[in-house]
């Protein structure tokens, strides 16, 4: 009875280690996506079948993606990292990249990233909700807000 107790709790540890392992942010595998323009990649690794412009509140990427690691399209620093879990477009991170660039990652659920991080194109920044959620991704050169589909390719 002893030998089946420990047994048993360890392989409850087991199931719980790989649990956290498997949904510990890390490094997203980029080298699998397209690279578009100025080497920026896609800002989720979901397959995305229909991305679409809106134009409210101005011009920006709505991703169908439900639970998706969020990533960073380029290297650059955390410059704005804003908690809204009530709110109906939740949570956002703006991302300096330092050449003109600016990227903003919005309707997040988790947050992994802190004002002043420094972060490497691929390094998974986010997560989406879980259900009937969509990731709202804009571009802005030097405060200007730009197309994302000019710079990143879904092909």
């Amino acid at each position: 009875i002893k030998t089946l107790k420990y047994a048993l709790v360890i392989a409850a540890v087991l199931v719980i280690a790989f649990a956290v392992f498997a949904l510990w942010p890390t490094q997203s595998d980029a080298g699998s996506r397209e690279i578009g323009a100025l080497g920026f990649i896609t800002p989720v690794s979901v397959a995305v079948e229909e991305p679409y412009l809106t134009q409210t509140p101005g011009l920006g990427l709505v991703i169908p993606c439900d639970n998706a690691s969020v990533d960073a399209m380029g290297a650059g620093i955390v410059t704005e990292v804003v908690r809204r879990p009530d709110e109906e477009s939740g949570s956002y991170i703006l991302i300096d990249h330092q050449n003109g660039f600016k990227s903003l990652y919005s309707n997040l659920e988790d947050l992994y990233q802190s004002v002043g991080d420094e972060v490497k194109s691929g390094q998974i920044i986010g997560r989406t909700r879980l259900y009937g959620s969509e990731l709202l991704f804009e571009i802005h050169h030097d405060d200007e807000q730009q197309n994302p589909l000019d710079y990143i390719s879904f092909a």
